[in-house]
């Protein structure tokens, strides 16, 4: 099976109970009593037959669902839909849909989500982007049925089907979010990046009550709710612009801005909305007068700076630090060692640390546990504080007081170092956030931490879980990195690297210092070691006799290192080895990265 066969198969998986067939002749689709094999849906993307598929599985649950627009019997003669004018809308809300065309020349829009869900929960979120969209949740929405029942018979009802995308693998095709019509592959690849968790829809139950009241009016004033929601700085610009793309085909037309002033925007800003997300919403004007708080140019040229020691030479600066890594890679050891050695003022992986009180939450791991890990590490910690809450009393989330918590301890102890956090996603408060909107949820949470951190020159690490591993940068496997990079002062991440056996690679990029990577390991203890450079400790003895060799003589020519130079300095050692041997390790070493090849028959090293 290819993998694009695989993905369709997946993500239009529903009641596995039946499935519907079109029969051309009568232009009419028969229900088939049957499993929807890989064989049917195989001889529907080849165009042999078309088929429907049930999103409603026999436990009443769904993964998917469809928004079936097709407003032809409504139109004149020639009308064609308006696909890009349906995209706008989707990405101005950024709505979690995929459109495809339908067989009947409209829209299906779907919703792809990770697991099914109750078939309820399925359908009403479906109605809200209905509602959004076209005003009304009058239309066919998928699936249909809510519940499964019994028919007069006493057999289980299969549910309404739904006729699926790509028969003949080329119609009904799906749109990308710019329009572009994709072939089977390239649908498949985008609507899997596409597939959303049921929790991270939250914020669109903002788009509707659940009565859904028809008119232009009520629509506007929930569209203005979800923007003043989540685009509280922008939130009236939004709106116009809402108003001139939503309202463009209402039988009443675009709203004057002396309407939207009066009926909408005046009840806006009067409010403020949090619809069951139980979030804060700021209760006090800005001050207009704020700017006169900034700092002239010549006062901080003017001013001398002290340099603030590191926590950690070279790691971990005062500020916060963001430490991440898969699960089960160590972190929490590595939390534990670095606090000890802050305690104590000794050394983490050889480097100086300075000595000051640590307040460590450790919100995944109790005390018994914390205790077995000590004596495990060989270490004794006496007084740095640990906070274990993670049922009763709950910790507080971020904006939600752990700040004020975190200041109070900084207060009252004067040498007051370091605090580590493991992990963030225990304190992370979820402004009803979603997929496409991760980076203004981390800069929320992590504002007046970092504001913290830097008022009092104190290290604060969170322990972190990485997302899929970057083929580019390995900082980008951090989650929600983009916001946690922009209030991050220091940021390290703990991957593996197949290249270099066992060993862990350690990347870091400190904001004020030189970005570093190099090799650590776990001994028995599990206590966490300095290995060297990234690959040193791989590299073979004739590997490191070439490069010591390459460096000897590229140091008497501008040209680099001769091949034939090398085979015969390398060859004159104890250990003597082919010139056969020298040649294939230096093309390994080559091909590495290792070295480089400046010209045909010279070698020089890489200069970094």
């Amino acid at each position: 099976m290819i993998k694009s066969e695989a993905q369709f198969i997946n993500l239009y998986s529903g009641n596995q109970q039946g499935y519907g067939v079109y029969d051309p002749k009568t232009n009419e689709y028969e229900f088939i009593h049957a499993t929807p094999t890989v064989e049917v849906i195989r001889d529907h993307l080849s165009g042999k037959h078309s088929i429907g598929v049930v999103p409603i599985r026999a436990d009443n649950t769904s993964s998917w669902g469809t928004i079936d627009h097709d407003p032809h019997h409504k139109k004149p003669d020639g009308y064609k839909y308006p696909f890009a004018d349906l995209q706008k809308k989707i990405n101005f809300l950024d709505l979690p849909l995929v459109v495809t065309k339908s067989k009947r020349g409209g829209a299906h829009i779907k919703l792809s989500l990770d697991k099914p869900y109750p078939a309820d929960k399925v359908q009403h979120l479906l109605k809200k982007f209905a509602y959004t969209l076209f005003g009304t949740v009058n239309l066919e929405i998928f699936p249909k049925q809510i519940k499964l029942g019994y028919d007069d018979e006493g057999k289980r009802e299969c549910g309404s089907y739904i006729n699926l995308p790509y028969k003949g693998g080329n119609t009904r095709v799906m749109l990308n979010s710019e329009g572009k019509e994709l072939n089977l592959e390239e649908a498949m690849k985008y609507e899997s990046s596409r597939v959303h968790r049921l929790d991270d829809l939250k914020p669109f139950k903002l788009l509707a009550k659940k009565d859904f009241p028809e008119g232009r009016n009520n629509k506007t004033h929930q569209a203005g709710v979800y923007l003043k929601k989540h685009f509280p700085e922008d939130y009236e610009n939004r709106i116009k612009e809402y108003n001139k793309l939503f309202n463009a085909d209402d039988p009443d037309g675009v709203l004057s801005i002396k309407e939207l002033e009066s009926t909408i925007l005046k009840s806006l800003r009067r409010k403020d909305y949090d619809q069951g997300l139980n979030e804060d919403a700021p209760k006090n004007k800005a001050d207009p007068t704020a700017w006169r708080m900034g700092t002239k140019a010549s006062e901080i040229r003017e001013t001398e700076y002290e340099d603030i020691p590191a926590v950690v030479e070279g790691l971990i600066f005062p500020g916060t630090t963001f430490i991440t890594g898969k699960s089960k890679i160590g972190k929490s050891f590595k939390a534990l060692q670095i606090a000890n050695a802050v305690e104590t003022g000794g050394t983490f992986l050889g480097r100086k640390c300075a000595k000051g009180s640590v307040l460590h939450y450790s919100l995944e791991d109790g005390k018994r546990r914390n205790k077995k890990r000590w004596k495990q590490m060989g270490i004794n910690p006496t007084e740095a504080m640990y906070q274990f809450r993670d049922r009763k009393p709950k910790i507080p989330l971020l904006t939600m007081g752990l700040e004020d918590e975190i200041e109070d301890w900084i207060k009252n102890t004067p040498d007051a170092k370091l605090v580590i956090i493991d992990p963030y996603v225990k304190v992370k408060k979820t402004l009803g956030g979603h997929k496409l909107n991760s980076y203004e949820n981390d800069n929320y949470n992590l504002q007046n931490i970092y504001t913290l951190a830097n008022k009092y020159n104190i290290a604060i690490v969170f322990l972190h879980h990485t997302k899929k591993k970057s083929e580019t940068d390995v900082f980008d496997e951090m989650n929600g990195s983009a916001g946690i990079q922009s209030n991050a002062d220091s940021m390290i991440v703990l991957s593996s690297d197949r290249r270099i056996g066992k060993n862990i690679v350690l990347s870091c990029l400190p904001k004020d210092a030189e970005q570093q990577e190099f090799e650590i390991s776990l001994n028995p203890k599990c206590m966490w070691e300095y290995v060297g450079k990234v690959g040193e400790a791989a590299k073979t003895e004739l590997q490191k006799a070439i490069l010591a060799a390459i460096k000897k003589l590229e140091s008497k020519s501008k040209d680099g290192a001769k091949a034939e130079d090398i085979k015969n300095e390398v060859s004159a050692g104890d250990d003597a080895w082919s010139a056969e041997h020298v040649q294939t390790e230096l093309t390994r070493l080559l091909n590495n990265n290792e070295i480089m090849k400046p010209k045909r028959g010279f070698y020089k090293n890489i200069p970094f």
